[in-house]
C-alpha cells in the first residue's frame, strides 16, 4: 500500500487532465522534484498491477491512464479506507503522537514514540514542539514527568473534542458507517448507539442531517469510553442549570437512559448535559419548513437583528444584494447553534472548507464580512470552519440570484402624477419586455420608504441629488430615444462592465521575488505600495488581520490577499510571483494577486470577482504566469483567452 506522500503524488496524477511535471507536483506537496521522480519510479509497479499505466512524456511530465476500470476502482476504494499508513511528514507524525497520547491511560516516553515512528531523538524533539502548538487549538497542554514521559493535560471536555477531531475517521460518506479504532469502542457497541440514537430521534420527531447524527454517535461513543475510565465532564453550575431547562437535554436524557441499560454505563447529569450540548450545537428543525410569517415568532429578536446586520454589512462591502427570504431564514437558524458552539468551545469540522474556498471565493469573503458582525456585536471570533458553513448559505443565495438575474429590477420615480407615471411605465415595458422588471412607481418624497436592496436602479423624471446607494437614471416624463438608450446602457452594463484591465498597472507587477514566507511577501508588497503613496502605515497589519480570520490561499499555487477593510482611494490589483513556492496556511503559493477595493465605493465588482474565480480554477494559466520573466509576457498571459478583460 502507498505511503501518505505517495498517495499525495497519486492524487495529483489522478486529477490532472494533462501531463503534470515532477516540479509541479513537488511544489504542491512540499518535497523536491527528485523525491517525486524517485517515488513515482517506486510506485509504477503498484499502479500497473492495479489497472493503470503511467506515461512519461518528454518536456511535459507524467500522464496516468486507466487501463482496467474495475481493478482501478477497487484499488482506489482500498486506498481511501487504508488508515495504517506509516507517518512520514512532521504533520503526519504529530497526528500519530496525538492519537497515541489520547488513547493512553498512562505516561508515554518520548523514546517509545521515536521508536514507533522510526525517527531520531533530535527529530522527536522538533516534532514535540509542533505537537504542543497543535494542542493549543484545543486548550490542551503536554505534561512531562521525569522518568515517566509525556501525558496530555486539560479539561475533560477539550480532551473529548480533540478525540473527535483526531481519532474518528470522518472521510467515509456512507451514513451507516461509523469508522472507529478498536482501541476506542468495538463495532457492536457503536451499532447499539446508532440504533438507539436513530430510533429516539424518530420518536421525538427530530430531523438531523446524516452528518449531525454521525457526530452525535461519535461523541456518545467517546463519552462511554471516558466514563468507563472514570473520566467525567465537569459542567459549571450556572451552565448546567441552563442546559437542563432545554428541550435538547430531555432528548439526550431519553437516549442515554436507554443506553445505560444496554451498555451498563451510568451517565450522570453533567454527562447528559454534555451530550445535550451537541444537540444544542445543531439545528433540530430544518429551515425549509419555516415560512416568512412564522420566522420572527420562533426566532429570538436578537438573532433576527444579527442576521440583518450581517446582510447589511455584506451589501455595504460587496454589493451582492442578497436579501432573499430563504437566506434570512437559513442564517437565522444557523446562528443560534453556532453561538452555542462558540460559547462552549465546541469544535465543528468542515470537510467542505477547501472546496468552498476554491469554488465560492465571493461567498467565503461575504461570510467573513458576516463574521465581523459577530465580533462587533458579541465579541465572538468564530473559527474558519464555521465561516465556511455560513459561506454555504450565502453561496446558495448567490446561485439562486443567478437564476433570476436575467431581468433587472427598477422603480419609477415620477413627480407629475399617476397618469404620467402609468404612461412611462407602459412605455418602458414596451421597450424592455423581458429585460426589465418594473416593481412600481412612487413619488420623490416617498424614496425613504423604498427597500432599495431589492432594486438594481431607479428611473426618475426628477433629479435625485442625494446618494441613495443605487444607480439613478434621470429621463424625461415623455421618454426620448436618448432616454431609452440611456436605460439600455444601464441594463447592458449594470455599472459592472469596467474593463478588468483598468484595475491592472505594470507598476504593480513584481516577478520572481525571493520571499520565503507569507509574512515576508506581504511586508514586501506593503512597502512597495507605501513607497508609491497608495497605502498608509497600518496597511500591513490589516492584511494580517484578514489572514488571521482565514488564509487567502486557494490551492493551485495562488493566494488573493486583501486588507480586512478597504484602505485605498481606488480599486487595483498587485501581482507578485515567487522564485519557489511558500507555505500559505495549508496551501503552497507561488502567485500572489493582492486585491485592493476603493474605500466607500458603491461600484458593483461582480465581474472582477468572476474573473478572479476563473483564474483560481485555471491551473495551467497560473503555471504560465509563474514562468513569466518580464511584465509584457505576464500581461499577455494574463489577458489571453479571457473575455472579461
Amino acid at each position: 500500500m502507498l505511503t501518505q506522500r505517495k498517495q499525495a503524488i497519486f492524487n495529483e496524477l489522478l486529477k490532472a487532465d494533462n501531463p503534470v511535471s515532477s516540479d509541479d507536483i513537488a511544489s504542491i506537496i512540499h518535497v523536491t522534484s527528485r523525491t517525486v521522480r524517485n517515488d513515482i519510479k517506486e510506485m509504477e509497479p503498484t499502479l500497473v498491477e492495479n489497472g493503470m499505466r503511467l506515461q512519461s512524456i518528454r518536456g511535459q511530465g507524467y500522464h496516468l491512464k486507466v487501463i482496467h476500470e474495475t481493478t482501478f476502482k477497487n484499488f482506489v476504494t482500498l486506498l481511501s479506507r487504508n488508515t495504517k499508513i506509516s507517518p512520514e511528514t512532521p504533520a503526519e507524525r504529530v497526528r500519530f503522537m496525538i492519537i497515541r497520547l489520547l488513547l493512553a491511560n498512562n505516561y508515554i516516553k518520548s523514546d517509545d514514540l521515536a521508536a514507533a515512528l522510526h525517527i531520531s531523538e533530535s527529530t522527536i524533539k522538533n516534532d514535540i514542539k509542533a505537537l504542543k502548538k497543535e494542542l493549543e487549538r484545543f486548550h490542551i497542554s503536554l505534561a512531562h514527568k521525569p522518568g515517566h514521559g509525556l501525558r496530555l493535560q486539560g479539561e475533560e471536555r477539550q480532551l473529548r473534542f480533540c478525540m473527535s477531531e483526531y481519532i474518528m475517521n470522518r472521510r467515509e460518506v456512507e451514513p451507516d458507517i461509523i469508522p472507529c479504532p478498536d482501541t476506542l469502542l468495538d463495532q457492536k457497541i457503536l451499532k447499539i448507539i446508532h440504533q438507539t440514537v436513530y430510533s429516539q430521534l424518530q420518536a421525538s420527531n427530530i430531523h438531523l442531517s446524516d452528518v449531525a447524527i454521525k457526530n452525535l454517535i461519535i461523541h456518545i461513543a467517546i463519552a462511554c469510553k471516558r466514563i468507563k475510565e472514570k473520566n467525567y465532564v465537569d459542567m459549571d453550575s450556572p451552565g448546567l442549570t441552563d442546559i437542563c431547562t432545554k428541550q435538547e437535554f430531555h432528548i439526550a436524557e431519553l437516549i442515554l437512559h436507554k443506553l445505560e441499560i444496554q451498555l451498563n454505563v451510568t451517565f450522570p447529569t453533567s454527562e447528559i448535559a454534555y451530550i445535550a450540548l451537541h444537540l444544542l450545537g445543531t439545528n433540530l428543525r430544518s429551515f425549509s419548513d419555516i415560512n416568512s410569517c412564522e420566522l420572527k415568532d420562533i426566532m429570538a429578536e436578537d438573532i433576527y437583528r444579527l442576521t440583518m446586520c450581517m446582510l447589511n454589512k455584506i451589501d455595504e462591502k460587496l454589493h451582492l444584494r442578497l436579501f432573499d427570504q430563504e437566506l434570512i431564514v437559513a442564517l437565522c437558524t444557523h446562528l443560534r447553534p453556532a453561538i452555542t458552539r462558540h460559547k462552549y468551545g465546541m469544535n465543528l469540522r468542515n470537510p467542505l472548507l477547501h472546496e468552498i474556498k476554491n469554488h465560492y471565493p465571493v461567498a467565503m469573503e461575504a461570510a467573513i464580512m458576516a463574521s465581523l458582525v459577530l465580533k462587533e456585536e458579541l465579541d465572538i471570533d468564530i473559527h474558519e470552519n464555521e465561516i465556511g458553513f455560513i459561506a454555504l448559505h450565502i453561496g446558495a443565495a448567490i446561485e439562486r440570484k443567478k437564476l433570476t438575474s436575467h431581468r433587472k429590477k427598477c422603480m419609477i420615480v415620477c413627480a407629475t402624477g399617476i397618469g404620467t407615471a402609468k404612461l412611462l411605465y407602459y412605455k418602458l415595458q414596451a421597450n424592455f419586455d423581458g429585460k426589465l422588471e418594473i416593481i412600481g412607481t412612487t413619488g420623490y418624497h416617498h424614496l425613504h420608504n423604498l427597500e432599495k436592496h431589492s432594486l438594481d436602479f431607479i428611473v426618475s423624471t426628477v433629479p435625485i441629488r442625494k446618494n441613495i446607494g443605487i444607480p439613478v437614471v434621470v429621463i424625461s416624463a415623455i421618454p426620448t430615444k436618448q432616454d431609452v438608450d440611456r436605460i439600455s446602457h444601464v441594463l447592458k452594463n449594470n455599472d459592472s462592465t469596467v474593463s478588468f484591465k483598468s484595475y491592472i498597472n505594470d507598476d504593480f507587477i513584481f516577478l520572481n521575488h525571493s520571499s520565503e514566507t507569507k509574512e515576508e511577501t506581504l511586508t514586501f508588497l506593503a512597502k512597495q505600495l507605501m513607497t508609491k503613496g497608495m497605502v498608509n502605515d497600518g496597511y500591513y497589519d490589516d492584511l494580517m488581520s484578514r489572514e488571521k480570520v482565514s488564509p487567502t490561499s486557494f490551492g493551485n499555487l495562488i493566494a488573493i490577499p486583501h486588507p480586512l477593510h478597504p484602505q485605498t482611494e481606488r480599486t487595483f490589483l498587485t501581482f507578485c510571483t515567487l522564485k519557489k513556492p511558500i507555505k500559505w496556511g495549508a496551501q503552497s503559493v507561488q502567485l500572489i494577486c493582492l486585491l485592493n477595493i476603493e474605500k466607500n465605493s458603491d461600484e458593483d465588482f461582480q465581474q472582477m470577482y468572476k474573473w478572479l474565480a476563473n483564474l483560481l480554477d485555471n491551473f495551467q494559466k497560473i503555471k504560465d504566469l509563474i514562468k513569466c520573466t518580464n511584465k509584457q509576457d505576464f500581461l499577455h498571459t494574463l489577458y489571453k483567452d479571457n473575455t472579461l478583460c
